[in-house]
């Protein structure tokens, strides 16, 4: 669990103190045992928010040395991931995407792999209503920040595509589902999403690099991360559309 006012000398000292502590560990104490650390581990992907660079560092670590323990906590995210997907949960797929991207950044997930993950999301928002169409756009919104100098680097034209692929997405957009948040709202109802997208395309365009305030803690370990072995990942396979709609207009009602 990783201090939010720690400086980036002791985030490192906490990854390096991180990684010794899972090497060290006696898988031999049971079976119970390693699935507390690997639960306790995949929560803290998926609820920590801004904590990715920092957990997909330890866990490149730790895939040179103990592959299996890597391989676990892989399948174990795409689990929850799925499931979340499935409720129609808001933040915690977004930390888990953002976790598997800055993987991506490190190279521990291959690029047409993680890329493959933001089509699925953004074909699933090609063929769905407009509320639910928000829901996947959002998502793969929030990552790009993330991963533009990643994705930029390994697969330029994928990344366009990408790009070109949100933008035909926020063409199509019907924006009178949210009337129905008016009436819960004494001032006008801005589009964040919109807005927010129309950041991103900015930075695209001046090809300003990854913001400061995201911390990229592996850029320190470069030289052991320099021949890391990719894994891939498989296609997602995403909810129905009512369950989407559900949790979409109850979290926007919150707002």
């Amino acid at each position: 669990f990783f201090n939010d006012t720690a400086t980036t000398e002791i985030y490192t000292e906490q990854i390096v103190g991180s990684v010794r502590c899972v090497q060290e560990t006696d898988y031999n104490q049971g079976e119970l045992y390693k699935e507390y650390m690997i639960d306790c581990f995949v929560d803290c992907i998926r609820h920590l928010n801004q904590k990715g660079a920092i957990y997909a560092t330890v866990l490149s670590l730790l895939s040179l040395t103990i592959p299996q323990f890597v391989e676990i906590c892989l399948e174990r995210v795409q689990e929850v991931l799925q499931k979340d997907l499935d409720k129609g949960e808001i933040i915690e797929p977004k930390n888990c995407v953002i976790f598997l991207g800055e993987l991506m950044n490190i190279g521990t997930v291959n690029s047409f792999s993680f890329i493959t993950i933001l089509y699925d999301l953004l074909n699933e928002a090609e063929k769905t209503l407009d509320e639910s169409r928000d829901y996947y756009i959002n998502i793969v919104v929030s990552v790009i920040p993330h991963v533009y100098e990643g994705l930029n680097d390994k697969s330029a034209l994928e990344f366009k595509n990408l790009i070109d692929g949100i933008e035909n997405l926020m063409k199509k957009r019907n924006l009178k589902y949210l009337d129905c948040i008016k009436p819960f709202k004494a001032t006008d109802i801005n589009d964040r999403l919109s807005d927010f997208w129309s950041a991103i395309k900015d930075s695209v365009k001046q090809r300003k690099l990854r913001p400061a305030s995201l911390y990229k803690p592996y850029a320190d370990f470069a030289e052991q991360l320099s021949n890391i072995k990719s894994v891939s990942y498989t296609h997602l396979t995403l909810p129905t559309i009512y369950s989407v709609q559900i949790s979409v207009v109850a979290v926007s009602l919150k707002k």
